[in-house]
């Protein structure tokens, strides 16, 4: 399942944008969309591409290689980890931004883990497997 869109995270009071990008043909017309030059669909396992347009960062688009999905499916916790790693990125991002220099640990912590949660929601909404029904437990349901 692959959506024809991009997800846009919300990143709090982050001053970047970020969004999950679930193809090659979707960062092409998300690129062209927001006016930036395009850059080549990056061939990482996973990657956070930095976008600016006239010198100011404008967005940052996340990927995952659409043939490491399979992977991913029986290792979720791989998964987790390889967005644990581009919400890191996004993170250096967002500091260069803010010029923060020493963020306390605590901030640092939080904000990684909510662009990570994002990122992880953002990938099940375009390529995850769909939920299966639970079952009810009662008899005669």
């Amino acid at each position: 399942m692959t959506t024809n869109r991009v997800v846009w995270l919300d990143c709090g009071m982050l001053p970047i944008e970020v969004a999950f990008c679930p193809s090659e043909a979707i960062w092409k017309r998300e690129a062209k969309r927001l006016g930036l030059p395009l850059e080549p669909y990056p061939d990482h396992t996973a990657c956070a591409t930095d976008f600016t347009n006239s010198g100011r960062l404008t967005a940052v688009l996340v990927t995952v290689l659409e043939d490491a999905d399979p992977h991913y499916r029986r290792n979720p916790g791989r998964l987790f980890g390889i967005l644990c790693h581009e919400a890191v990125h996004v993170w250096q991002t967002a500091c260069k931004e803010m010029q923060e220099k020493e963020p306390s640990h605590e901030f640092e912590a939080y904000t990684i883990q909510h662009i990570a949660e994002q990122l992880f929601d953002a990938y099940r909404k375009t390529r995850g497997a769909k939920p299966k029904a639970r079952k009810s437990k009662r008899k005669g349901k």
